[in-house]
């Protein structure tokens, strides 16, 4: 799969974890928000969690995705941020 592809997907996945939130997404934070690492820190373990898990109750490429959807959102919110200064 090329790289484009996966952009295109964490991009979706933004989208459906945004919808989600509502008012508590994180596309809505300050990159400098303190949530961001706790965030990004749980998905993390949402990775070593469904690697580790050899029932297939977990996908780790989801995870993965949802780690690449979140870590893009934090870049957008730095770049934004830029943008306004």
């Amino acid at each position: 799969m090329a790289a484009s592809s996966l952009l295109v997907e964490a991009i979706a996945r933004r989208r459906t974890l945004h919808t989600q939130a509502g008012d508590s997404s994180c596309e809505l934070w300050h990159p400098a928000d303190p949530a961001w690492t706790g965030l990004l820190t749980d998905v993390h373990n949402d990775v070593i969690q469904a690697r580790a898990d050899t029932t297939g109750g977990h996908d780790p490429r989801e995870a993965l995705i949802d780690l690449l959807a979140i870590t893009t959102a934090w870049i957008d919110a730095f770049d934004q941020r830029q943008e306004v200064q």
